[in-house]
Protein backbone atom coordinates (compact mmCIF):
# COMPACT_ATOMS: atom_id res chain seq x y z
CA UNK A 1 0.00 0.00 0.00
CA UNK A 2 1.40 3.52 -0.84
CA UNK A 3 2.42 5.31 2.25
CA UNK A 4 1.91 9.08 2.76
CA UNK A 5 5.90 11.11 2.69
CA UNK A 6 3.95 13.48 4.88
CA UNK A 7 3.20 13.59 8.77
CA UNK A 8 -0.62 14.14 7.45
CA UNK A 9 -3.48 12.10 9.79
CA UNK A 10 -7.56 12.66 9.47
CA UNK A 11 -10.39 10.73 11.02
CA UNK A 12 -11.09 7.51 9.56
CA UNK A 13 -14.59 7.40 10.08
CA UNK A 14 -15.54 10.73 8.34
CA UNK A 15 -19.43 9.68 8.79
CA UNK A 16 -18.90 9.44 12.34
CA UNK A 17 -17.36 12.70 12.97
CA UNK A 18 -20.03 14.51 10.60
CA UNK A 19 -22.77 12.80 13.75
CA UNK A 20 -20.37 14.09 16.97
CA UNK A 21 -20.68 17.71 15.58
CA UNK A 22 -24.29 17.63 15.13
CA UNK A 23 -24.84 15.82 18.68
CA UNK A 24 -22.51 18.53 19.88
CA UNK A 25 -24.42 21.64 18.58
CA UNK A 26 -25.20 23.49 21.43
CA UNK A 27 -22.28 22.35 23.66
CA UNK A 28 -19.46 24.26 23.32
CA UNK A 29 -17.08 22.13 25.28
CA UNK A 30 -17.38 19.12 23.07
CA UNK A 31 -17.89 21.41 19.92
CA UNK A 32 -14.24 22.43 21.14
CA UNK A 33 -13.09 19.56 21.62
CA UNK A 34 -13.90 18.06 18.32
CA UNK A 35 -12.67 21.07 16.48
CA UNK A 36 -9.45 20.40 18.57
CA UNK A 37 -9.15 16.81 17.00
CA UNK A 38 -10.00 17.89 13.60
CA UNK A 39 -7.11 20.71 13.30
CA UNK A 40 -4.54 19.41 15.06
CA UNK A 41 -3.38 17.27 12.51
CA UNK A 42 -5.44 18.61 9.14
CA UNK A 43 -2.83 20.43 6.57
CA UNK A 44 -3.73 24.14 7.04
CA UNK A 45 -1.87 25.81 4.91
CA UNK A 46 1.08 28.11 6.36
CA UNK A 47 1.11 31.09 4.60
CA UNK A 48 4.46 33.71 5.81
CA UNK A 49 3.15 36.97 4.77
CA UNK A 50 4.79 40.34 4.90
CA UNK A 51 4.15 43.72 3.13
CA UNK A 52 2.32 43.61 -0.13
CA UNK A 53 -1.96 43.22 -0.30
CA UNK A 54 -4.34 45.53 0.98
CA UNK A 55 -7.16 44.26 2.90
CA UNK A 56 -10.17 45.88 2.82
CA UNK A 57 -13.16 46.07 5.47
CA UNK A 58 -16.04 48.44 5.58
CA UNK A 59 -18.59 49.67 7.53
CA UNK A 60 -21.70 51.33 6.31
CA UNK A 61 -21.87 54.86 6.71
CA UNK A 62 -25.37 57.88 6.56
CA UNK A 63 -23.41 60.40 3.97
CA UNK A 64 -20.36 60.85 1.99
CA UNK A 65 -19.20 62.81 4.45
CA UNK A 66 -17.53 59.00 6.18
CA UNK A 67 -16.52 58.27 9.17
CA UNK A 68 -14.43 60.79 11.20
CA UNK A 69 -11.86 58.65 13.04
CA UNK A 70 -10.12 55.74 12.45
CA UNK A 71 -11.45 53.61 15.75
CA UNK A 72 -14.47 53.97 14.06
CA UNK A 73 -13.87 51.83 11.09
CA UNK A 74 -11.41 49.19 12.81
CA UNK A 75 -12.13 46.43 15.26
CA UNK A 76 -14.33 47.20 17.99
CA UNK A 77 -13.54 47.82 21.40
CA UNK A 78 -13.88 44.80 23.82
CA UNK A 79 -17.01 45.72 25.86
CA UNK A 80 -18.89 46.72 22.35
CA UNK A 81 -17.65 42.79 21.18
CA UNK A 82 -20.70 40.61 20.81
CA UNK A 83 -20.45 36.87 19.82
CA UNK A 84 -19.02 36.70 16.11
CA UNK A 85 -18.49 34.45 13.37
CA UNK A 86 -15.34 33.85 14.51
CA UNK A 87 -15.03 35.92 17.45
CA UNK A 88 -16.32 35.28 20.88
CA UNK A 89 -18.31 37.63 23.31
CA UNK A 90 -15.69 40.58 24.77
CA UNK A 91 -12.80 39.12 22.47
CA UNK A 92 -12.45 41.63 18.85
CA UNK A 93 -10.88 39.84 15.75
CA UNK A 94 -10.32 42.43 12.76
CA UNK A 95 -12.63 41.19 10.02
CA UNK A 96 -11.38 41.83 5.90
CA UNK A 97 -11.71 41.47 2.74
CA UNK A 98 -8.76 40.24 -0.07
CA UNK A 99 -11.72 42.30 -2.48
CA UNK A 100 -13.48 45.51 -1.88
CA UNK A 101 -16.70 43.73 -3.88
CA UNK A 102 -16.82 40.64 -1.18
CA UNK A 103 -16.78 43.58 1.39
CA UNK A 104 -19.56 44.96 -0.12
CA UNK A 105 -21.65 41.32 -0.38
CA UNK A 106 -20.63 40.99 3.24
CA UNK A 107 -22.59 44.41 3.79
CA UNK A 108 -25.71 43.60 2.03
CA UNK A 109 -25.31 47.06 0.39
CA UNK A 110 -27.78 48.12 -2.31
CA UNK A 111 -27.80 51.09 -4.72
CA UNK A 112 -27.75 54.44 -2.49
CA UNK A 113 -26.21 52.79 0.06
CA UNK A 114 -22.86 54.45 1.29
CA UNK A 115 -19.62 52.91 3.08
CA UNK A 116 -16.65 53.22 4.40
CA UNK A 117 -13.95 51.24 3.29
CA UNK A 118 -10.10 51.13 5.02
CA UNK A 119 -7.44 49.31 3.29
CA UNK A 120 -4.81 47.51 5.70
CA UNK A 121 -1.55 46.66 5.46
CA UNK A 122 1.51 44.35 6.82
CA UNK A 123 3.76 47.37 8.07
CA UNK A 124 7.53 47.32 6.31
CA UNK A 125 9.92 44.87 7.97
CA UNK A 126 7.34 42.87 9.74
CA UNK A 127 5.97 39.37 8.78
CA UNK A 128 2.91 36.90 10.47
CA UNK A 129 1.69 33.29 10.01
CA UNK A 130 -1.38 32.93 8.63
CA UNK A 131 -3.11 30.19 7.84
CA UNK A 132 -6.40 28.90 5.79
CA UNK A 133 -9.09 26.98 6.07
CA UNK A 134 -10.78 25.73 3.01
CA UNK A 135 -7.96 26.22 0.40
CA UNK A 136 -6.77 22.42 0.41
CA UNK A 137 -10.25 21.18 -0.80
CA UNK A 138 -10.39 24.12 -3.26
CA UNK A 139 -7.04 23.06 -4.65
CA UNK A 140 -8.09 19.78 -4.95
CA UNK A 141 -11.52 20.55 -6.87
CA UNK A 142 -9.54 23.41 -8.99
CA UNK A 143 -6.47 22.59 -9.19
CA UNK A 144 -5.96 26.27 -8.00
CA UNK A 145 -5.50 28.51 -5.31
CA UNK A 146 -7.84 31.66 -4.51
CA UNK A 147 -4.97 33.65 -2.42
CA UNK A 148 -1.60 31.67 -3.73
CA UNK A 149 -0.04 31.27 -7.32
CA UNK A 150 -0.12 28.37 -9.26
CA UNK A 151 3.09 27.06 -8.04
CA UNK A 152 1.96 26.52 -4.76
CA UNK A 153 -1.22 25.04 -6.10
CA UNK A 154 0.64 22.30 -8.13
CA UNK A 155 3.27 21.62 -5.17
CA UNK A 156 0.11 20.82 -2.84
CA UNK A 157 -2.03 18.67 -5.54
CA UNK A 158 1.84 16.46 -5.82
CA UNK A 159 1.52 16.08 -2.18
CA UNK A 160 -2.26 14.99 -2.06
CA UNK A 161 -0.91 12.33 -5.30
CA UNK A 162 2.01 11.21 -2.82
CA UNK A 163 -0.56 10.30 0.23
CA UNK A 164 -2.24 7.01 0.07
CA UNK A 165 -5.61 7.45 -1.49
CA UNK A 166 -8.01 6.84 1.00
CA UNK A 167 -5.97 9.15 3.24
CA UNK A 168 -5.91 12.01 0.92
CA UNK A 169 -10.10 11.70 0.19
CA UNK A 170 -10.56 12.20 4.28
CA UNK A 171 -8.24 15.23 4.38
CA UNK A 172 -10.21 16.70 1.61
CA UNK A 173 -13.50 15.70 3.21
CA UNK A 174 -12.34 17.15 6.32
CA UNK A 175 -10.85 20.68 4.90
CA UNK A 176 -14.82 21.00 3.01
CA UNK A 177 -16.45 20.43 6.53
CA UNK A 178 -14.50 22.87 8.47
CA UNK A 179 -14.88 25.26 5.12
CA UNK A 180 -19.05 24.55 5.16
CA UNK A 181 -18.90 25.51 9.42
CA UNK A 182 -17.16 28.77 8.71
CA UNK A 183 -19.28 29.89 5.24
CA UNK A 184 -22.45 28.65 6.58
CA UNK A 185 -24.69 31.52 6.44
CA UNK A 186 -27.19 30.42 9.04
CA UNK A 187 -24.47 30.10 11.42
CA UNK A 188 -25.87 32.87 13.44
CA UNK A 189 -28.83 30.68 14.18
CA UNK A 190 -26.19 28.62 16.60
CA UNK A 191 -25.33 31.52 17.86
CA UNK A 192 -21.67 30.77 15.99
CA UNK A 193 -20.96 27.67 18.23
CA UNK A 194 -19.76 25.91 15.93
CA UNK A 195 -17.55 28.33 13.46
CA UNK A 196 -16.30 30.04 16.81
CA UNK A 197 -15.12 26.34 18.25
CA UNK A 198 -13.30 25.97 14.93
CA UNK A 199 -11.47 29.44 15.20
CA UNK A 200 -10.75 28.60 18.89
CA UNK A 201 -8.67 25.35 17.61
CA UNK A 202 -7.08 27.37 15.03
CA UNK A 203 -5.49 30.07 17.19
CA UNK A 204 -4.56 27.33 19.79
CA UNK A 205 -2.70 24.85 17.01
CA UNK A 206 -0.08 26.77 17.18
CA UNK A 207 1.33 29.77 18.76
CA UNK A 208 2.50 31.47 15.72
CA UNK A 209 -0.81 31.65 13.93
CA UNK A 210 -2.45 35.47 14.16
CA UNK A 211 -4.18 35.08 11.05
CA UNK A 212 -6.29 32.87 9.22
CA UNK A 213 -7.82 32.96 5.43
CA UNK A 214 -11.47 31.52 5.44
CA UNK A 215 -14.35 31.38 2.83
CA UNK A 216 -16.97 34.12 2.28
CA UNK A 217 -20.22 33.99 3.08
CA UNK A 218 -21.87 35.63 0.42
CA UNK A 219 -19.09 35.72 -2.47
CA UNK A 220 -18.29 32.76 -4.16
CA UNK A 221 -14.65 32.38 -4.06
CA UNK A 222 -14.30 35.83 -2.32
CA UNK A 223 -11.44 35.27 0.26
CA UNK A 224 -12.01 37.23 4.19
CA UNK A 225 -9.52 37.20 6.55
CA UNK A 226 -9.58 37.24 10.47
CA UNK A 227 -6.52 38.76 12.25
CA UNK A 228 -5.95 38.87 16.31
CA UNK A 229 -6.58 42.49 17.24
CA UNK A 230 -3.32 42.49 19.13
CA UNK A 231 -1.67 41.52 15.71
CA UNK A 232 -3.48 44.27 14.02
CA UNK A 233 -2.07 46.91 16.64
CA UNK A 234 1.08 45.79 16.28
CA UNK A 235 1.68 44.62 12.77
CA UNK A 236 -0.37 46.14 10.81
CA UNK A 237 -1.67 50.03 9.35
CA UNK A 238 -4.46 51.59 7.22
CA UNK A 239 -3.09 52.18 3.82
CA UNK A 240 -6.01 53.86 2.63
CA UNK A 241 -9.87 55.34 3.23
CA UNK A 242 -12.77 56.05 0.88
CA UNK A 243 -16.15 56.59 1.17
CA UNK A 244 -18.11 54.90 -1.87
CA UNK A 245 -21.51 55.20 -3.08
CA UNK A 246 -23.29 52.20 -4.58
CA UNK A 247 -24.88 52.88 -7.47
CA UNK A 248 -26.42 49.03 -8.03
CA UNK A 249 -26.01 45.80 -6.99
CA UNK A 250 -26.37 43.66 -9.38
CA UNK A 251 -28.00 40.65 -7.82
CA UNK A 252 -27.77 37.83 -10.28
CA UNK A 253 -23.85 38.68 -10.74
CA UNK A 254 -22.89 39.26 -7.09
CA UNK A 255 -21.07 42.93 -8.36
CA UNK A 256 -21.84 46.27 -7.99
CA UNK A 257 -21.76 49.56 -10.07
CA UNK A 258 -19.85 52.39 -7.16
CA UNK A 259 -18.44 55.32 -7.08
CA UNK A 260 -15.34 56.60 -4.97
CA UNK A 261 -16.94 60.25 -3.39
CA UNK A 262 -13.90 60.56 -1.65
CA UNK A 263 -10.09 59.76 -0.71
CA UNK A 264 -8.26 60.31 2.77
CA UNK A 265 -4.73 61.30 2.31
CA UNK A 266 -3.52 60.22 5.99
CA UNK A 267 -4.32 59.25 9.58
CA UNK A 268 -3.46 61.81 11.98
CA UNK A 269 -1.79 61.48 15.12
CA UNK A 270 -5.29 61.71 16.59
CA UNK A 271 -6.51 58.92 14.81
CA UNK A 272 -8.79 61.75 12.30
CA UNK A 273 -8.73 60.98 8.32
CA UNK A 274 -7.32 63.82 6.39
CA UNK A 275 -9.21 64.20 3.58
CA UNK A 276 -8.55 65.23 -0.06
CA UNK A 277 -10.31 68.08 -0.53
CA UNK A 278 -10.36 70.57 -3.69
CA UNK A 279 -10.92 67.36 -6.28
CA UNK A 280 -13.25 67.45 -9.14
CA UNK A 281 -12.65 63.94 -9.58
CA UNK A 282 -11.90 61.33 -7.28
CA UNK A 283 -13.56 58.19 -8.63
CA UNK A 284 -10.65 56.94 -11.02
CA UNK A 285 -8.01 57.09 -8.15
CA UNK A 286 -6.31 55.16 -6.26
CA UNK A 287 -4.34 57.08 -2.91
CA UNK A 288 -2.79 55.16 -0.50
CA UNK A 289 -0.58 56.40 2.15
CA UNK A 290 1.92 55.27 5.19
CA UNK A 291 4.81 54.20 2.31
CA UNK A 292 7.67 53.46 2.39
CA UNK A 293 10.57 54.95 0.50
CA UNK A 294 10.62 52.43 -2.50
CA UNK A 295 6.62 53.12 -2.55
CA UNK A 296 7.43 56.45 -3.02
CA UNK A 297 9.63 56.54 -5.76
CA UNK A 298 7.34 54.36 -7.71
CA UNK A 299 4.34 56.92 -6.75
CA UNK A 300 6.64 59.96 -7.80
CA UNK A 301 7.52 58.13 -11.07
CA UNK A 302 3.87 57.63 -11.58
CA UNK A 303 3.46 61.63 -11.37
CA UNK A 304 1.51 60.40 -8.23
CA UNK A 305 -1.10 59.33 -10.17
CA UNK A 306 -2.14 55.55 -9.45
CA UNK A 307 -3.78 53.82 -11.87
CA UNK A 308 -5.13 50.41 -11.49
CA UNK A 309 -2.30 48.80 -12.64
CA UNK A 310 0.11 50.72 -10.86
CA UNK A 311 -1.71 50.13 -7.88
CA UNK A 312 -1.29 45.96 -8.93
CA UNK A 313 2.25 46.80 -9.47
CA UNK A 314 3.22 48.77 -5.64
CA UNK A 315 1.80 46.06 -3.60
CA UNK A 316 4.14 43.57 -5.51
CA UNK A 317 6.99 45.47 -4.67
CA UNK A 318 7.30 43.44 -1.40
CA UNK A 319 8.17 39.70 -1.25
CA UNK A 320 5.08 37.59 -0.42
CA UNK A 321 4.71 33.77 -0.55
CA UNK A 322 3.75 30.82 1.13
CA UNK A 323 5.24 27.87 2.39
CA UNK A 324 3.94 24.09 2.21
CA UNK A 325 2.00 22.46 5.14
CA UNK A 326 5.46 20.65 6.26
CA UNK A 327 7.92 23.31 6.37
CA UNK A 328 9.76 24.02 9.71
CA UNK A 329 9.91 27.73 11.44
CA UNK A 330 13.33 28.04 10.74
CA UNK A 331 12.97 27.00 6.90
CA UNK A 332 9.87 29.48 6.79
CA UNK A 333 12.52 32.32 8.69
CA UNK A 334 15.30 31.82 6.18
CA UNK A 335 13.15 31.74 3.41
CA UNK A 336 11.22 34.58 3.53
CA UNK A 337 12.94 38.10 3.81
CA UNK A 338 11.46 41.45 4.26
CA UNK A 339 13.22 44.74 3.30
CA UNK A 340 12.09 48.13 3.35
Amino acid sequence: MKRSRYRWEAPRNFDDVVQRIKAASTNKERLDEISDTLIRHQPLLNYHFGRGSVYWRGRPVDSEAGFKNAREVGPPPSTATEAGRLNDPAEPILYASTRTHTVFNELHLKGGDYVHLIGVRIRPKVAFHIMAVGELFHVFKTGRSRILGDKIAAELNRMLNDTDPDLGRRLVYVDALLDSYLADPNARDYDYLHSRAIARAIFRKVDLIEAFFYPSICQESGMNLAVRCETYKRKMHIASSQVVKIIRYRENLGLFDYEICRHATRVNEDGNFQWLEGERDVSDRVVLFELTDEEEKFCEAKNNELTGNDYLDIVKLYSQSASAPEKTKQQNQEKHNYRN
